[in-house]
């Protein structure tokens, strides 16, 4: 037995800590344990990520005891408070100093606070803006389930007790009429609440000011005003100072202070940014294991995903950041984020990019992405510049079993989704690999102290943080990025059996590198390739239908710094080194010197079998140092195998781990798409991925692919998907077995192509639109059309471009050039509550090849309260419920070209695209009659193969007289999709958009009763005249009386200026002065009620005559219904809680004859003053019913306050606490664009 627990503990002191971060593979290992001071001192590394938090494990401080996280700066924008508004200092009753914040709290200033300008800016924001999503998840169900439940239940209870109560009343008293209205109401009003709730715990006042040295701020973090338990903090810069915001939260938050008028609170938006940070730099004094790649080095945080936009990176937070990082003295950026780009080496990133590498002495290194495995997936920023080192993710065997526990490890291999070269122009895409996996710090926040991540994202900080331990090598000697990068690939080794396309050139290995970099080649050498491109990338079936001759250039580019004399000398004799002269014939020799060199290369594709591919980098030397490789030229070329259509290509293989089958297929004529099966035919079970993708010139590589992850099984059904190709274009299948699915796996998998072409017109009309559909196959077809969004086209009304440089990222690294900025101002309103979305078409689908250095979009709406901040990448990803208002929209695009943002923005086009409520069915019809008749409606049919066939859609559609669909002017249209196949596989995928212009609609006539002869005499036309200016309010009082002595019994006359004396009054302050009351004493004796309601009440079909009566009696009416609430509010103005009420209820009683007041839903003038019946005798249900539809028709902070009152006075303080909170976040005090 002691036996067993002597054994049993030595297994678990022998846990393989070291792989949990790997180490040896690179030989970081070998090299730290030899020369520990090599360690990554004296570098600095800016993690362009989600943002690191300062208080995290490991990254407190270096392994010299230095400072570990230096800055920590915010580059999207969403964590700025405006502070531009200044408190005045109030004094309390005790003596004690407080401001007044922007929350309304009662901020108490600390005696000892040093202010001596007196001067205390300050500011407001909801910390839930800028939580990261977990924290804010946690956070709303703690503050929900302790905070609010708890008294929301009691108040339910007590609610559905007072329903109860009045089951039994005796309705036709009107008292206890309203007594079971407003029980009924009160509980409605409370689920509405609660299904509403929002939590608005975490608004919280700033305030900044000088301290007479420099300029510090302080958060409220106490919620309540108490400042004394707020920490004082200066610009996280000037002494690393953060801050946790409560224990609860566990949240770390710092500031970054540029002036009195503007200060960040930044705080991570997730835990992404923090664990790469761990990898390039955690420092564990006790646990060396644990240490990232470089303990010694520093970090700039510098938070580049927009909380705003669910940690999304933007133009404005990538470029911003790299502009940070050079101007905070990092000699490498680690970037871990990456989207697709349609185009390289193009755009404001890529110029940003190449400033940091060749003038400002910044290795940017940065993730190739996880899209793989098929080829030409390495996502941007590294597929558009070759002024970056891209990093491939490495599977360590070390990590196998600590960090996945598999039953055993694994070979070397790079991850079976780590993306691959090359890029659409041909450029390597991965440089080197690097182990991508690590369990290390991660926010406090999460409440862990570390997490597993994988992903090239951690192969990246691996790479930086190996890099900053090769500069620590040269012990402060020159180098330059292009060296730097050089000796990390010249110093990598091979990984067995994984293509280049994945590797680059190797796994690197530091000891190596560090050893090499002293001497190695300092200048950058840029390959053009004839088209602009940086490589040979023969794909489609025309580029291979014979030999290739390809010119191309290189010309060597140096650091900025560099001598003129050297640049004069410069002189090398190369060598071209050329593994497949089977198929390339290149030059032997190259002479290079500064300027260009032309040369060119043949490429034989006709020698590659059909349905494969080669790839090959020619590698340039300088003659007598071999073993530096100068430069590639990459060749990749791509033979399609010619397919049928509905023709089936099958294989089976047995799989190992890690294993890669790819197979190419030139589509077919009229195919459009591509169906593949796949299943396992042994008795074992493994883990793959299916990779199918097609590539379309300057189109993200992503528009055609689909990507599937299966456990496949024998016994299972086999799986069939199907993906949208474009016809005699290259595809490419890829099947992998998963790097950890260990043991053997046999699988069988197939591709056939089908599909259909289809013309159609542009944008339909409500008409029989035409179809023509043909297929090469005999495709059974069952069409169905819908419409399910309205777009709303918005023109610019508003432009103005400006220099900005108030922060210090702003300005370009380029000191010859300046950033502008062009706000543009669009609005729109909505009819009723909906899904939106917005877009950009001119700019959609661009980010890092954008030539602008932000494009976001803001949405307010008519408070001025921020509603939603949207982006051009991906604009149907951000998708917001907005209740029907008027919004406003400012877009926001940013760049050095002024000559350019002006001719964009002047007719720039945003498009508000609304889901309807129902969506609009088309009819559809085989023969054009049938369309026109309304029917056969179409069937399925089988197509003759190669025979055109006509589909109409149209005239008949449903749904068209939904309210959102009422307008018709500003080119707005209806937007949705026609499937034509019938098979549910491919029909997802055979999808073509259809629109449909609005255009006005028919008027439908109706049973209008005969209009009686107008009396155009003088005397009327006068009448009515005073009339329209008495209600306007023109003339004043004055004029009125001079009407009135000429019409004295004229009701419209008096009801006019009554309508305009009260139409300005607010609820809880009715107009009560001499003439009010006067007018309603008139029209109470012009206007006989029984007579106006029974001529009112006519109906049927009336003579001209008849029709005339009603209307007089309508409108008579009408005046009475306002004079008598008028008169009522009046009352209530003077009356008592619980006082006499028996005067109000009679007038009351005399309204209801008019007008169903308990249930009205939209007189304004009924409705205020029903909130002053409910408030003043005790009928609250009828106050919160009237609020609530006043505020649905125009919200107001006069009816916010009232709704707060309310609840204080039902007892409901947990609901006026956060109605108070909801005035804050909802009536904002200003806005940093507004």
């Amino acid at each position: 037995m002691l036996a067993e627990e002597t054994g049993l503990a030595k297994l678990l002191t022998n846990f393989p800590v070291g792989g949990i971060l790997p180490k040896d593979e690179t030989g970081v290992a070998q090299l730290l344990a030899e020369k520990p001071y090599l360690d990554g001192r004296g570098q600095i590394v800016a993690v362009l990520d989600q943002g690191v938090d300062p208080g995290a494990a490991g990254l407190i401080v270096t392994s010299e005891g230095k400072p570990k996280v230096i800055d920590v700066i915010d580059t999207t924008g969403s964590g700025d408070v405006d502070t531009t508004s200044v408190a005045k200092v109030e004094i309390a009753e005790d003596g004690s100093k407080f401001l007044t914040g922007l929350t309304g709290r009662k901020l108490v200033l600390p005696a000892e606070w040093k202010n001596p300008s007196e001067k205390w800016n300050v500011g407001v924001i909801d910390l839930t803006k800028i939580f990261p999503s977990y924290l804010k998840n946690r956070m709303n169900k703690t503050c929900k389930d302790e905070e609010w439940s708890p008294a929301y239940n009691s108040a339910l209870s007590n609610a559905q007790d007072n329903v109860n109560q009045t089951t039994s009343l005796d309705v036709t008293v009107l008292k206890n009429q309203m007594k079971k209205e407003s029980a009924k109401e009160t509980l409605e009003a409370l689920k509405k609440l609660n299904s509403g709730w929002k939590n608005l715990s975490f608004i919280a006042d700033v305030v900044v000011w000088n301290n007479g040295e420099e300029l510090v701020a302080v958060l409220d973090s106490s919620f309540r005003g108490d400042l004394s338990s707020c920490k004082v903090m200066r610009d996280y810069a000037t002494a690393q100072e953060w801050h946790k915001l409560s224990e609860e939260t566990q949240l770390n938050y710092n500031f970054k202070i540029f002036d009195d008028k503007m200060v960040q609170v930044v705080c991570p938006s997730g835990s992404h940014g923090t664990h790469v940070a761990g990898i390039v730099a955690a420092y564990h004094p006790d646990e060396e294991d644990k240490n990232g790649i470089a303990p010694g080095a520093q970090i700039i945080s510098v938070k580049i995903g927009d909380s705003r936009l669910n940690t999304l990176e933007t133009q404005a937070g990538f470029i911003r950041g790299l502009r940070a990082a050079v101007r905070g003295g990092a000699s490498i950026a680690n970037f871990s984020y990456g989207e697709p780009a349609k185009y390289p080496m193009k755009g404001a990133s890529a110029r940003e990019i190449t400033e940091c590498y060749l003038k400002h002495k910044m290795l940017f290194i940065t993730s190739a992405g996880n899209s793989g495995p098929a080829l030409t997936t390495v996502g941007a920023p590294a597929s558009i510049s070759d002024h970056l080192l891209s990093v491939g993710a490495f599977a360590a065997p070390s990590s196998h079993l600590p960090c996945y526990s598999l039953k055993e490890q694994g070979h070397e291999i790079n991850y079976t989704w780590s993306s691959r070269g090359p890029t659409q122009d041909g450029g390597v895409g991965v440089n080197v690999s690097a182990p991508g996996v690590a369990i290390t710090a991660v926010p406090t926040a999460t409440l862990m102290n570390n997490q597993l991540m994988n992903g090239t994202s951690m192969a990246a900080p691996s790479a930086a943080g190996a890099a900053a331990c090769i500069l620590s090598s040269l012990n402060g000697e020159e180098w330059t990025p292009a060296g730097l990068k050089r000796a990390m690939e010249n110093g990598a080794r091979t990984i067995p059996g994984a293509e280049k396309e994945t590797q680059g050139r190797g796994l690197i290995q530091v000891p190596k590198s560090a050893e090499i970099i002293k001497n190695v080649d300092s200048a950058h050498y840029q390959l053009k390739v004839s088209g602009g491109k940086r490589g040979v990338y023969l794909r489609e079936p025309w580029e291979t239908e014979e030999i290739q001759t390809i010119a191309m250039s290189v010309k060597p580019s140096f650091v900025h710094q560099k001598p003129k004399s050297e640049i004069v000398a410069f002189e090398k004799h190369c060598l071209i080194k050329n593994p497949a002269k089977s198929w390339i014939r290149a030059p032997e020799f190259i002479h290079l010197n500064s300027g260009e060199k032309h040369f060119s290369i043949e490429v034989d594709p006709t020698r590659l079998p059909a349905g494969d591919y080669r790839s090959a980098h020619l590698t340039v030397v300088e003659s007598g140092n071999e073993q530096e490789v100068l430069f590639v030229i990459p060749v990749t070329v791509v033979k399609p195998l010619e397919l049928d259509p509905g023709a089936t290509k099958q294989k089976e293989l047995n799989f190992s781990p890690g294993q890669i089958e790819r197979q190419f297929f030139k589509v077919p004529v009229g195919a459009s798409y591509a169906k593949v099966t796949v299943a396992a035919t042994g008795s074992e079970t493994g883990r793959f991925m299916v990779h199918v993708a097609q590539l379309e010139n300057e189109k993200h590589f992503d528009v055609k692919t689909e990507e599937k992850f299966y456990s496949l099984n024998s016994t299972e059904a086999p799986k069939v998907f199907a993906v949208p190709v474009s016809e005699c274009g290259t595809v490419e299948l890829t099947l992998a077995k998963f790097w950890s699915s260990q043991g053997q796996c046999t699988a069988r998998w197939s591709i056939e192509f089908g599909g259909l072409s289809v013309t159609s017109p542009t944008d339909l009309a409500q008409c029989a639109n035409e179809f023509i559909i043909k297929s090469p196959l005999p495709e059974k077809i069952l069409p169905k059309a819908t419409f399910d969004q309205l777009v709303i086209p918005m023109a610019p009304q508003n432009v103005s471009i400006c220099p900005i440089e108030s922060l210090p990222y702003d300005k370009p690294l380029n000191e010859a050039e300046r950033t502008f900025l062009a706000k543009i101002d669009y609005s729109f309103s909505l009819g009723s509550k909906s899904d939106i979305t917005m877009n950009c078409p001119t700019l959609e689908g661009l980010l890092y090849e954008s030539e602008f250095s932000e494009t976001l979009i803001h949405v307010f709406d008519s408070h001025n309260k921020h509603v939603f901040t949207t982006e051009v990448l991906k604009p149907s990803s951000w998708k917001v419920n907005l209740p029907k208002a008027d919004y406003k929209v400012q877009m926001h695009i940013a760049g050095t070209n002024y000559t350019l943002l002006e001719s964009l923005s002047k007719n720039l086009q945003l498009d508000v695209l609304q889901k309807l409520s129902k969506p609009v069915a088309v009819d559809a019809f085989w023969k054009h009659m049938d369309a026109l008749a309304g029917a056969p409606k179409a069937k399925d049919k089988t197509l003759k193969p190669n025979t055109p066939v006509s589909l109409y859609l149209g005239p008949g559609m449903t749904e068209l007289d939904q309210s959102d669909l009422a307008k018709a002017e500003g080119g707005r249209y209806l937007k949705g999709s026609l499937t034509i196949l019938k098979d549910d596989v491919t029909k997802k995928v055979e999808k073509h958009s259809i629109r449909m212009s609005l255009r006005p609609r028919a008027k439908s006539k109706t049973d209008a009763p005969p209009k009686s002869e107008k009396d155009n005499s003088i005397e009327t036309i006068e009448r009515n005249a005073n009339v329209s200016w008495v209600k306007a309010g023109h003339g004043g009082s004055d004029y009125f009386k001079v009407a009135v002595e000429k019409y004295p019994d004229h009701v419209p006359l008096h009801h006019a200026r009554l309508q305009f004396l009260t139409k300005e009054s607010k609820v809880g302050a009715p107009v009560t002065t001499d003439e009010v009351a006067k007018l309603c004493e008139v029209i109470e004796q012009l206007v006989d009620l029984k007579t106006a309601i029974y001529n009112s009440s006519m109906k049927g079909k009336l003579t001209a005559d008849e029709q005339k009566l009603v209307d007089a009696a309508k409108e008579e009416k009408a005046a009475l219904q306002l004079a008598t609430v008028t008169k009522i509010r009046a009352k209530l103005s003077q009356h008592e809680k619980g006082g006499d009420d028996s005067a109000v209820l009679e007038l009351l009683k005399n309204l209801l004859r008019m007008n169903d007041f308990i249930a009205e839903g939209k007189d304004k003038e009924v409705l205020k003053m029903n909130v002053e019946v409910g408030m003043r005798l005790g009928f609250p249900g009828l106050s919160l019913k009237a609020v609530s539809k006043l505020t649905a028709d125009s919200d107001s902070k006069d009816l916010a306050k009232t709704l707060a009152s309310l609840y204080s006075d039902l007892g409901w303080d947990f609901a006026a606490t956060n109605q108070e909170q909801k005035i804050v976040a909802d009536f904002p005090h200003a806005q940093l664009f507004l």
